[in-house]
Parts: C-alpha cells; structure tokens; sequence
C-alpha cells in the first residue's frame, strides 16, 4: 500500500479502524436492546387501539344501518372456512365462555346467528397473534334492532397472545359501545384471566 504524499507530508487514508468499528457496533447494539421493549410496547399499544376502532366503527355502522333500514343488522365472529361461513361457535364455561372474533367478523341483516344471503361486510383480517374474545352471554353474536337496541351485550377482550394488557370494547342495550384499556395483575390476559 502506497502512501499519498503532498508537500513532503504523508496523508492517511480515509475510513475507520477495526477497533473503532467495533466501538460503534457495540453502542449500537446496547442502545437497540434498551429501546426494544419500548418500541414492542408502542407497537402493541397502537395495534390493540387499531383493532378496538375497527370493531367500534362496525358495531356503530351496523346499528345506523338498522336503524336506516328499518331491518335487524347483526356481527359475528367468523368461523374461518371459506367454504360454509358461519358464526365462530362458543367454548369455555361460566365467565370464561366466549366465542373467538379473532379472525375477523360479518356483517349481515338478521337478527340471530344465521347469516342468510345478505352479508353486508365480509371479514377483515385480524393480525396473527392476535385475539379477540366475545364475551356476550349466552349467545356468539350482537344484533341491533330497527329502533337500535343491542342483543348479544357485553364486552369484547382484544389482546395479543402473551400480553398483559388488553383493550376492552363494552357494548350495553341501547346499542352503544364504549372502549377502555385494563391490564391484568398477574399473568397474562386470557379468556380465564379476562381484564374487562
């Protein structure tokens, strides 16, 4: 390797040692592990946020259009075959039971858990990881009437797998929902450790 001259002086070659490379390697390093958490909790935060506005905005659409139509409006979680779609069934006993929205729901005119030919909103998919329990009693959907009220009340636990944290979408009779975030004291969210 040839050394430049000028003037009688030798010039460096420009870049960086092997030393200081590793310097900033490890700054580096150090810096992205601490702010992992952080940015996990921000990106957990916004798509728990993400998910309890979609399913606020569908309960509310689908209560105007009752109203508009003059026509029971209902949602269901889907069941997840693309051959026969039908309403996600219930599991669990007591305040564990619930049916499973976690891969998206319908919209349809109706007022039970049989979606007939007229389907309003097919599902969107629900990010993998991702759960959404329906907690609302004995039945597996929310229906509102012509004049608006809501059968099929209670809430909606929207977490990701692990988590503690989770955002609560509440629905009562007159057909209006509300949105809050609760966290668990110990362990991790789940049908049988349910926040809201």
């Amino acid at each position: 390797m040839r050394l430049l001259v000028r003037a009688g002086r030798p010039l460096r070659r420009a870049g960086f040692s092997l030393m200081e490379m590793l310097v900033v390697v490890a700054i580096t390093s150090i810096l992205a592990t601490m702010a992992a958490p952080a940015l996990i909790s921000t990106l957990d935060s916004y798509r728990r946020s993400t998910l309890s506005s979609r399913l606020m905005s569908d309960l509310a659409l689908a209560r105007s259009k009752a109203l508009v139509l003059g026509k029971s409006v209902a949602l269901c979680g889907w069941n997840g075959s693309e051959n026969a779609p039908a309403c996600s069934g219930k599991t669990g006993s007591g305040s564990a039971t619930k049916s499973d929205w976690s891969k998206g729901w319908y919209m349809y005119l109706g007022s039970n858990a049989n979606m007939g030919t007229v389907v309003i909103r097919k599902p969107e998919a629900v990010p993998s990881g991702w759960v959404i329990d329906a907690h609302l009693g004995v039945i597996n959907y929310s229906a509102f009437s012509a004049r608006s009220d809501a059968t099929g009340i209670g809430h909606f636990t929207i977490y990701r797998s692990g988590s503690t944290t989770a955002a609560c979408v509440t629905l009562i009779r007159t057909g209006r929902a509300r949105a809050s975030t609760a966290s668990v004291s110990t362990g991790t969210v789940s049908a049988s450790n349910d926040p809201c």
